[in-house]
């Protein structure tokens, strides 16, 4: 409930009312393909705690959304990157052209990538500039793992992290081809529980 109240006065500080203008331009509504990012706080599956990983995490990612008519499909990549609570330092040497030869310290982070796709409604309002959405999906983790970053010999771990089925909920502003907007997903299943954050995009 407090998401909604938070998308509508989103959507609605951006329209203008009809005693403040004579007429309020229709515009054609926002059809094919478009590219989003987004950035969110993400809360994790309790159980997750046994392998260290905490309750919350940060998701960054971007997605591949196409209108037909008022039908929106999206195919949706994901990085989550997790609290961890089971972190390890490892000493490494570097390789690269900057830091050959060099030793240094480096810590672990634990993450997971996933893939996944969601359809469903949009309804447009404020002269078709700005849409409500509503979607059911599925995302699959294909990759969550607890190691070092940007090294190839160092100790690395494989964290059990499920996807599954959940709902998706948000709004967006159109400025032209500039999409911005706000979105939440709730997991009906797997270790992802819920997501909430922002996006920002172009069409093409």
């Amino acid at each position: 409930m407090k998401f909604i109240l938070v998308l509508t006065l989103f959507v609605t500080s951006f329209t203008v009312s009809a005693e403040e203008t004579d007429v309020l331009p229709i515009l054609v509504k926002p059809q094919g393909w478009a590219i989003n990012f987004n950035f969110g706080n993400t809360a994790i599956n309790s159980e997750l705690a046994t392998q260290g990983i905490d309750s919350s995490a940060f998701t960054f990612g971007m997605s591949f959304d196409y209108l037909e008519q008022d039908w929106y499909s999206s195919i949706l990549i994901n990085i989550v990157e997790f609290d961890d609570n089971f972190g390890f330092s490892q000493d490494v040497i570097g390789t690269g052209l900057g830091n050959s030869g060099s030793y240094d310290t480096a810590k672990s982070s634990a993450s997971a990538s996933s893939i996944g796709g969601a359809f469903g409604k949009a309804w447009f309002v404020n002269g078709n500039k700005s849409m409500f959405y509503a979607q059911a999906g599925l995302n699959l983790v294909v990759d969550a793992t607890r190691g070092i970053d940007n090294c190839s010999d160092c100790y690395e771990e494989d964290l059990e992290v499920e996807g599954g089925l959940f709902t998706r909920f948000g709004a967006s502003i159109y400025f032209d081809n500039f999409i911005l907007g706000l979105y939440t997903t709730m997991a009906l299943t797997g270790d992802i529980d819920s997501d909430f954050g922002i996006t920002a995009g172009f069409k093409y």
